[in-house]
């Protein structure tokens, strides 16, 4: 399965406490995230996340098990992603990378 593409908000939130629980083995960690919906914590990431989490539970869980990209949402995101991939060599030719890039692009703006 693919990474989730979530709100770039939830995928802050995602970071933090991925961070905070860094020590944390991998399952502990999806644990984690799996409970985190029923805690009822408020004020913080984990209310952005609780919220998506009940709003969208498949996309959730998705982001969790396989990973996540933020969900490009203006002009200055999809210029943040072009620059960020023009400043990496190419991986294969000029014209592959491109397309590539164009994948990646797409795949935001179908979500």
């Amino acid at each position: 399965m693919e990474k989730a593409i979530v709100p770039k908000n939830v995928a802050q939130a995602l970071d933090l406490h991925k961070m905070t629980w860094r020590k944390d083995s991998r399952n502990a960690q999806m644990l984690q995230f799996m409970a985190l919906p029923f805690t009822g914590l408020k004020g913080t990431a984990a209310e952005i996340l609780i919220n998506f989490a009940l709003k969208e539970p498949a996309t959730y869980m998705q982001a969790v098990l396989y990973g996540y990209e933020p969900r490009m949402e203006t002009a200055s995101d999809v210029a943040d992603v072009i620059e960020l991939w023009m400043a990496k060599p190419y991986v294969d030719d000029e014209r592959k990378d491109i397309e590539r890039l164009a994948g990646v692009i797409a795949k935001h703006f179908q979500h």
